[in-house]
C-alpha cells in the first residue's frame, strides 16, 4: 500500500509542477535530467556502495543510500546545467505546451517513483508495511512477483537494460550482470527478518578453477538430473573480502540470495545482450540434497 501511495503522490506532484511551472523546454530538460540521472545511478551505485562496505561503513544500507544519492545528485546537476544551455522561454503555443507537459510530467513522475522503489527494494527491511515483491512468510513464486501499480521500478530498470546493451554499451550488459534486477533485490532481502544480511564482499564467493570442473551435471535420487555448481565461501569479515556478518561472525544466507546467470550457448563468451537468472533448489553435500 505504501508503494502505491508513493507512486501516486510523486506522479501527481510532478504533473502539477510540469503543468503549472514548466515551459516545453524546461519540461523536456527535466525529463532528460531524470534519464541521465538514471543512467549514472544504475552504472555507479554498486561501485560507490562497495567503497563504503569494503571499509566497514553502511553495511546493508549502503546500496540503497548510494543508489538514491547518485540519482538525485546527478538529476539535480543535469537539470541545473540544462537551465544554462536551453532557452526556457520559447513559446510553442498553449495547446502543445499543455499536451507535452502532461505527457512528460507523467513519464518523469513514474521515473522518479521508480527509482525510489528500486532503492526501497534494496533496504534491509521486509516487514508487512514495506514494499515486498516476495512477502516474508509466504512461498516464493518466481513467476508471480507482487508488482505495484504501473510497475515503475521494473520500468526504469528495463529502460537502463536497453541502454546498456545498445550501440553505446561497453560490452558489459546490465541485462546480463544484473539479470532480473528488481526481483533479485527483493529476493536478496527475503531473510532479513531472521537477521540475515543482504551484503557481503565482492570476493566472498568464488568457484574452483576450470580444471576442477566447477559446473557439472549429476543424477540425484528422487530429484533427477541437475546442474551442480561448486562454490567457495571466504570465511573472513566483509571488509577483508569475506562474508562473515556481525556481530557473531557467522556466514548465513538463504537460497534466494544465490543465483547463476545463464545465456544461450551460441551467445556465451561475452557479457553483451541479456541473461537469465536461475536460483538453486538446494545445497548438495556428499551426493545428497540436504537443504531446499
Amino acid at each position: 500500500m505504501i508503494a502505491i501511495i508513493l507512486i501516486l503522490l510523486i506522479t501527481v506532484l510532478t504533473v502539477a509542477h510540469f503543468y503549472l511551472k514548466c515551459s516545453v523546454m524546461t519540461a523536456f530538460s527535466t525529463f532528460m535530467a531524470a534519464i541521465f540521472g538514471s543512467i549514472i545511478a544504475f552504472n555507479y551505485y554498486e561501485l560507490l556502495a562497495d567503497l563504503f562496505v569494503s571499509r566497514g561503513y553502511g553495511g546493508p544500507w549502503a546500496h540503497a543510500g548510494c543508489f538514491i544519492l547518485a540519482f538525485v545528485l546527478n538529476f539535480a546537476a543535469v537539470r541545473a546545467l540544462a537551465d544554462l544551455l536551453v532557452g526556457a522561454n520559447i513559446d510553442f503555443g498553449n495547446t502543445p505546451k499543455i499536451t507535452v507537459n502532461i505527457i512528460l510530467g507523467l513519464t518523469t513522475g513514474l521515473i522518479l517513483s521508480g527509482h525510489l522503489l528500486v532503492a526501497f527494494g534494496m533496504l534491509p527491511v521486509s516487514g508487512g508495511w514495506a514494499y515486498n515483491r516476495f512477502p516474508p512468510g509466504t512461498p516464493i513464486s518466481l513467476n508471480n512477483p507482487k508488482t505495484v501499480l504501473f510497475n515503475p521500478d521494473g520500468m526504469v530498470s528495463s529502460i537502463f537494460s536497453l541502454f546498456s546493451r545498445g550501440s553505446l554499451s561497453s560490452g558489459k550488459s546490465f541485462g546480463v550482470l544484473c539479470a532480473d534486477f528488481v526481483n533479485r533485490n527483493h529476493l536478496n532481502r527475503h531473510g532479513t527478518q531472521e537477521g540475515i544480511w543482504t551484503v557481503s564482499s565482492r570476493k566472498a564467493l568464488s568457484v574452483p578453477a576450470a580444471s576442477k570442473k566447477p559446473v557439472r551435471t549429476m543424477d540425484i535420487p528422487d530429484v533427477g538430473n541437475v546442474t551442480v555448481v561448486r562454490a567457495i565461501l571466504a570465511f573472513r569479515d566483509i571488509p577483508d573480502g569475506g562474508a562473515k556478518q556481525p556481530p557473531d561472525g557467522n556466514i548465513v544466507f538463504t537460497m534466494s540470495q544465490v543465483r547463476m546467470i545463464t545465456k544461450a550457448s551460441e551467445e556465451a563468451g561475452n557479457l553483451r545482450g541479456a541473461g537469465k537468472a536461475i536460483w538453486p533448489i538446494g545445497i548438495l553435500e556428499n551426493g545428497k540434497l540436504v537443504k531446499k
